[in-house]
């Protein structure tokens, strides 16, 4: 049975995701879903994929792909949190990518240099010409609020 969701859920997708990480496509979407979960007091993702699938429009297949693309690339990490989620698997940011993505874009970078000769990866093109682009302002994410 899918699960319903709800009018007000949503995914953000930042700057430093496709400029600084060269994320795209299935991978992208994903992504911005884990973050959104990792922003909660867990600091965990443990949705299902068939769940995630059905909020992002996607095939389980693909939120399952794109997990692995994610966990081989060291932007997420599968984590053994039985507490939060007894029958699943749980991911957590790595947080080091999200720093050095977020410095990456507030230097002008224009080049992803960790991803350009992986799957996703490439150069990004600024002043695209599209409304909003180009000049914009860079939010910068709140990453973790615990302290370690």
């Amino acid at each position: 049975m899918m699960q319903r969701h709800s009018a007000g859920e949503f995914a953000t997708v930042y700057r430093f995701m496709t400029e600084g990480l060269g994320l795209r496509g299935s991978d992208l979407l994903v992504y911005a879903r884990v973050f959104s979960f990792c922003q909660e007091e867990s600091g965990t993702y443990f949705e299902s994929a068939e769940s995630c699938a059905a909020f992002l429009n996607m095939s389980e297949r693909q939120v399952r792909r794109s997990l692995g693309n994610l966990v081989s690339r060291d932007l997420i990490a599968e984590t053994a949190d039985a507490e939060t989620c007894p029958r699943g698997r749980t991911f957590v940011l790595r947080r080091e990518a999200v720093s050095a993505a977020i410095t990456r874009v507030e230097g002008g970078e224009t080049t992803d240099k960790l991803s350009a000769g992986k799957a996703g990866g490439g150069h990004i093109v600024r002043g695209s010409g599209h409304p909003g682009h180009g000049r914009g302002q860079i939010v910068r994410p709140y990453i973790d609020r615990r302290e370690e």
